[in-house]
């Protein structure tokens, strides 16, 4: 079984750096296969769904604690190695207001497109990594079959999506794909398109039936090619002067529905 390594001390030790950079930079993930999962929930996430944990650094702080220590056992036995830092330096690391002390570095997940999805969550260009990371967590709550991320799409592994997401990653199969290969695949389905204004209301939609909605870009809406392959806007009716409402905020409204319509509220 693997065991810490001496303390670091320092911001400058190699594995310190190396975490940094996967937090950093998309292109240092996608070259190593690997992204960071930050606090105590999202590495008992990852425990909880196998193997995939290749290091953990966890704070002085933390390893005072039961909690802490447990955490550290269970991943060891799963086969990561676990690192203890400074607290001070495991700060400096956090992207957090309020780092809980543990910090881990996962293989990338690897999803396939699903069988016969009933329901498809197609993100054309969305860019704000907490909307992202929102959806993905309200998707799941949803009974959403898959999440496509199109191109222009934030990150999957954008720690901020990650953390938004709290574990969703683990359980919801999510890749990217063109709005053309999604309509290959799910040739015959319906594409709704939600929109600001435009279409039936989304509470006329018969989503007891297979489905795909479109989410697309914050400021600019869907591009060219989500709305080449719509079959149909959808929107939600609201009181004056409001017009629109965020992403996430939006796409919770309509899959709930989709919830509803299906008994299983």
């Amino acid at each position: 079984m693997p065991t810490s390594d001496l303390l670091i001390s320092s911001p400058a030790n190699s594995q310190v750096k190396f975490v940094r950079s996967l937090l950093e930079q998309k292109r240092a993930r996608y070259h190593a296969g690997l992204f960071v999962l930050e606090g105590v929930r999202l590495v008992e996430e990852a425990l909880r769904w196998g193997r995939g944990l290749e290091l953990v650094l966890f704070s002085q702080d933390l390893l005072t604690t039961e909690r802490g220590r447990e955490l550290q056992a269970a991943a060891q036995s799963n086969g990561a190695r676990t690192v203890e830092v400074a607290s001070q330096v495991l700060e400096r690391l956090s992207s957090t207001v309020t780092p809980q002390g543990v910090l881990a570095v996962h293989t990338m997940l690897s999803w396939s497109p699903q069988p016969n999805p009933r329901l498809t969550v197609y993100l054309d260009a969305l860019q704000d990594p907490g909307n992202l990371g929102t959806i993905l967590r309200t998707c799941e709550a949803a009974g959403v079959d898959q999440v496509i991320l199109g191109p222009g799409t934030v990150d999957l592994y954008n720690p901020k999506v990650v953390r938004a997401a709290m574990g969703a990653h683990f359980r919801l199969p999510s890749y990217e794909a063109s709005p053309d290969h999604l309509v290959e695949r799910l040739a015959g389905v319906p594409f709704y398109l939600a929109t600001a204004q435009g279409g039936r209301p989304y509470t006329e939609v018969d989503w007891r039936l297979p489905a795909v909605l479109i989410i697309g870009n914050e400021g600019h809406g869907p591009g060219l090619g989500a709305r080449a392959v719509a079959t149909a806007p959808v929107h939600i009716p609201m009181a004056q002067p409001v017009d629109s409402l965020n992403a996430a905020t939006a796409t919770a409204i309509i899959l709930f529905e989709a919830r509803r319509q299906r008994g299983i509220l």
